[in-house]
């Protein structure tokens, strides 16, 4: 009994050939190696970061370090001293930046993204919420909107430099743009 629609030729199945050649990987290799990794250095980016600030607050004098004073620089004392003790909790911070990753950067690479800035900026707004969320909430536990506006603008800025950091680990790790681009392998 013979089926209605064209025959299956031998060029027919040349073409399938030729077109399966020529096909990206479907699998992007080191994605979850580059998550743990960005994640951990997104901790301790963030406890360095801190420290900076810390230390710039406290070399040009902003800050008298009191806890009960009100006032933008004490919230901005308060976020960069939240974040140099980030890593003193890291059995929670690890997995929560992992997870932060794993969300902005981590789906980039199976949607065929190969340019690098995509990665930086997704990075740098993940990392600003993340770290601005919690030093901004910490902030406002005084009541006073200057010390919590004060927290979470140092807390976007440690942020968006340590989600910066990552992102460019999480690319030299992964290398989309080497892993997703086509090879033909027509000889003529």
């Amino acid at each position: 009994m013979t089926y209605p629609g064209p025959s299956k030729t031998a060029a027919y199945y040349d073409h399938l050939k030729a077109g399966r050649a020529r096909r990206a990987p479907t699998k992007v290799k080191r994605v979850p190696l580059a998550v743990f990794l960005s994640g951990i250095s997104a901790v301790l980016l963030v406890a360095l970061a801190g420290a900076g600030c810390l230390a710039i607050i406290n070399l040009f004098g902003l800050s008298t370090g009191q806890i009960g004073q009100e006032g933008f620089f004490q919230g901005a004392y308060l976020a960069a001293a939240l974040a140099a003790l980030n890593w003193f909790i890291f059995y929670l911070t690890v997995p929560l930046a992992c997870l932060g990753i794993g969300i902005a950067l981590a789906r980039k690479p199976g949607k065929k993204i190969t340019s690098t800035a995509p990665y930086l900026r997704d990075g740098a707004i993940a990392g600003g919420i993340c770290v601005s969320a919690v030093t901004s909430s910490f902030g406002m536990m005084d009541g006073s909107v200057s010390a919590g506006l004060g927290a979470s603008f140092t807390g976007l800025i440690i942020g968006a430099l340590a989600g910066l950091c990552c992102a460019a680990i999480f690319i030299a790790i992964v290398r989309p743009a080497q892993q997703i681009k086509v090879i033909d392998t027509s000889v003529f």
